[in-house]
């Protein structure tokens, strides 16, 4: 996933002092399924997406 694909469902998460980009819901999913490994292909059934 490059950056700007990235970027678009962004979420900035304050922690102490800390902002930490984090991937959206949809961002995540789209990268869980992206890599391929058979790990991360049972991830967005879990996360409620439907594979």
């Amino acid at each position: 996933m490059d950056d700007a694909a990235a970027g678009a469902g962004r979420l900035d998460v304050q922690l102490g002092d800390l902002t930490i980009p984090v991937l959206g819901r949809a961002e995540l999913i789209a990268n869980k399924r992206a890599t391929g490994r058979p790990k991360d292909r049972l991830d967005p059934g879990l996360l409620g997406e439907a594979d």
